[in-house]
């Protein structure tokens, strides 16, 4: 059954910041607008493109990230900035950002659930894994998304989470999020969406497993490097299975060959940033 809520969507393939937001922002606009979301590329002059978000969407709800590569109406794109809005009588939402990731306590994503819960528990329908959803945009060089997703759960109970990490461009240097009319590293952005239409959530991947396993031998689970896999330097044993010499190994091979781990019957990418010098791999 259909209700009120709509959804707007939007690109710009412009470089320039200016006629870049002055695009999306006629392709997502409409009355009541409960949120609107964003990504865009770091190739975009950061501070500009903020000033610009800024003049014209001024005090309607905007949050947003960075990317490494944009999905927009019409394809795969780079360089872009990309949208979409939610609006109707229908549909309410709330946002709050959890600063200073590294030095966060562990608790910070249940609390940020805990709170958005909090407040969508005052007026309006009843909140159910039915009509809302969570949404994460989270710094993607913070190393910390396992901690926050899964403390989130607590909070948010059977409410469905998505979402991601900021990108930049496959520069692996700096990652932000939008929100509060300024970009911020080292921070994460929990926004609670209620709508009075049908919605699912769901993944795609395109891979597939194969029979042959590594077994993590040693690590350093905090900043997420592999030093070994199945007893063996980490980068020459991957190498070794996926049939090349370490000194090929690069971001398209990383893609192309990827790791997954299985959990409930169901394969999930862990995709690997770097060799290190000592023959380790980072995720």
């Amino acid at each position: 059954m259909a209700g009120t809520s709509t959804i707007r969507r939007g690109h710009s393939l412009s470089t320039d910041p200016v006629e870049a937001v002055r695009e999306l922002y006629d392709a997502i606009f409409q009355p009541d607008m409960a949120i609107a979301v964003f990504f865009c590329s770091t190739a975009y002059d950061l501070e500009a493109l903020a000033a610009e978000l800024r003049l014209r969407f001024q005090d309607l709800p905007l949050i947003g990230c960075t990317t490494a590569g944009e999905i927009t109406p019409v394809g795969y794109q780079d360089g872009s900035i990309t949208g979409f809005s939610i609006g109707g009588a229908g549909s309410r939402a709330a946002s709050t950002r959890i600063d200073y990731l590294g030095d966060c306590a562990i608790s910070a994503g249940f609390l940020a659930a805990e709170e958005l819960m909090g407040r969508f528990a005052i007026g309006g329908p009843p909140v159910s894994d039915a009509n809302t959803f969570g949404l994460l945009l989270i710094d993607g060089m913070s190393a910390r998304e396992e901690v926050v997703v899964s403390t989130m759960h607590w909070g948010l109970g059977t409410i469905p989470l998505l979402g991601g990490s900021a990108g930049d461009d496959m520069r692996l240097s700096n990652t932000f999020v939008y929100h509060d009319g300024a970009f911020r590293s080292n921070a994460a952005l929990l926004t609670l969406v209620q709508i009075d239409a049908p919605f699912r959530t769901f993944n795609t991947k395109h891979f597939r497993g194969t029979d042959e396993k590594l077994v993590v031998t040693r690590a350093d689970p905090e900043r997420r490097i592999v030093l070994e896999l199945n007893a063996a330097p980490a980068a020459e044993e991957y190498a070794r299975i996926i049939g090349c010499d370490v000194a090929d190994l690069s971001a398209e091979m990383f893609g192309e060959r990827t790791l997954m781990v299985k959990i409930g019957g169901e394969y999930y990418v862990r995709s690997i940033q770097k060799v290190g010098a000592d023959g380790s791999l980072t995720f």
